[in-house]
């Protein structure tokens, strides 16, 4: 059965902006400036890639420019076990952009046999494919990205330690509300008066023992009597453990949320660029990671969590403020 690996691709076209007028009034001082076009591999994928003889690639990538693009070059080399080219930057194919509808994928068939300029190559277990995407404009300006392809056997493909869960539109409120008086609050999203819903832990979706609450929301005010809503998250779990500095911050660029696995969500944590026992306050779009306490049986590895921040609601001086996210956490298989 032949196995698809998915690596997306994206296409962004930026079209120019054209000024006509029956009286033209030139500026002679203004020069236009011809970018180049840009062309990147999307996240979540490193442009490193693992598959085996009989099994597809599906290359994701994004491209953009101030002019229209004209034409996707798509360039070949292949390495022996050896690490030597056997054929380097051989023409593999040529995609028509202009007037085109752009493919969303490029498909990669890693064949038994590759057809090049240099004749038939057996691929063989261990070979390496690097693929090199030159896009072109249509005034002949160009940029380029490769990515690399290992073909290893069955037995190397690494599989997924851990899945992961998904859960949409979680909602924690502003601790100070189980104090006040026990009026309703006007949105619905902020539960009734009283419920201590401000904490949270991942893998029940509940909030119970403090020993096992990965999350928990704190004020973060700068004056005793701040009107603003200003919540950050700490992890009464892992500070139970003595475990510090479990907080990393990401962003769309490095991880792909809605296409993430444990391999790249662990990839993105581990190299994030700081750790913290405590977020900032906290804001809509961004992508938390969090190391979760819960052992995994496995040394050196720990279940994990990825937190993107939808909503923060800011009651302007009442007490119904509340925090709303999508998150994914890893569990055993």
């Amino acid at each position: 059965m032949k196995k698809t690996t998915f690596i997306s691709i994206t296409i962004l076209l930026v079209a120019g902006l054209v000024l006509s007028s029956c009286d033209r009034q030139y500026d002679n001082g203004f020069i236009p400036v011809d970018d180049n076009p840009a062309i990147t591999v999307e996240p979540p994928s490193s442009g490193t890639y693992k598959s085996q003889i009989g099994d597809q690639v599906v290359v994701n990538l994004r491209m953009a420019d101030n002019e229209s693009l004209r034409l996707l070059r798509v360039m070949r080399t292949i390495y022996n076990q050896a690490d030597q080219p056997i054929v380097s930057l051989d023409f593999f194919q040529d995609v028509d952009l202009e007037g085109q509808v752009v493919p969303e994928d490029f498909l990669y068939d890693i064949a038994p046999v590759a057809n090049t300029s240099a004749g038939p190559i057996n691929i063989e277990e261990f070979f390496k494919v690097r693929l090199t995407f030159f896009v072109i404009d249509t005034k002949g300006a160009s940029d380029s990205v490769s990515v690399w392809i290992d073909i290893v056997s069955k037995d190397d493909i690494q599989q997924e330690l851990f899945k992961l869960d998904s859960y949409e539109g979680v909602t924690m409120n502003n601790p100070d509300k189980i104090s006040i008086a026990p009026t309703p609050c006007p949105d619905d999203k902020s539960g009734p008066v009283g419920e201590s819903n401000y904490s949270l832990s991942l893998n029940k979706h509940l909030g119970t023992n403090p020993n096992v609450l990965d999350l928990e929301l704190a004020i973060k005010s700068e004056a005793p009597f701040n009107a603003r809503f200003s919540a950050a998250f700490t992890s009464p779990a892992n500070d139970a453990r003595g475990i510090q500095e479990v907080f990393a911050y990401t962003d769309e660029t490095r991880f792909n949320f809605e296409k993430a696995t444990y391999t790249t969500l662990s990839e993105a944590f581990n190299s994030a660029n700081a750790y913290f026992a405590e977020t900032d306050p906290l804001v809509p779009g961004q992508i938390l990671l969090v190391r979760l306490p819960r052992p995994t049986g496995i040394p050196n590895t720990y279940h994990l969590a990825a937190l993107r921040i939808t909503e923060v609601r800011d009651s302007l001086g009442g007490n119904c403020d509340y925090l709303q996210f999508d998150y994914l956490v890893s569990f055993e298989q």
